[in-house]
């Protein structure tokens, strides 16, 4: 079968390591979602590394401006960069959350395994609405 994969694919979780969470953390670990090098990432957005290392090692606070150019380069949106605390239950996810959502499930090739997905969250979503808080 010409279509088959040979190897089974990864899907990429955009999450900080267990302890880290300020906003030098997410941009190491987007960069590193992106396959970018700091260099690379450092030339795209118009800094130096060495300060792009800062940041990453929260040693130095991103100032709004850099944040949005290193967002841009990344391809995220600067809100995705923020630090707040884990969403609480019955709030909406916010628009990373969603581009993550929707990455992964693009990543599913199969339409059954689309669909079957589908219906779960449906039946969660259900269950969701009509349980007691």
């Amino acid at each position: 079968m010409g279509g088959s994969r040979t190897q089974p694919y990864r899907l990429k979780l955009l999450r900080p390591e267990s302890g880290q969470n300020g906003i030098g953390s997410r941009i190491r670990v987007f960069r590193e979602y992106r396959e970018l090098s700091r260099a690379e990432l450092a030339r795209l957005c118009a800094c130096r590394e060495s300060e792009l290392a800062d940041y990453e090692t929260n040693q130095r606070p991103v100032p709004p401006h850099r944040l949005r150019r290193i967002a841009q380069a990344l391809g995220f949106p600067p809100s995705a960069f923020a630090t707040t605390s884990p969403r609480q239950p019955g709030l909406p996810p916010d628009d990373f959350e969603l581009e993550q959502i929707a990455y992964l499930f693009s990543q599913i090739e199969s339409e059954a395994e689309r669909s079957k997905l589908l219906r779960t969250v449906a039946r969660l979503m259900e269950e969701a609405l009509v349980k007691p808080h």
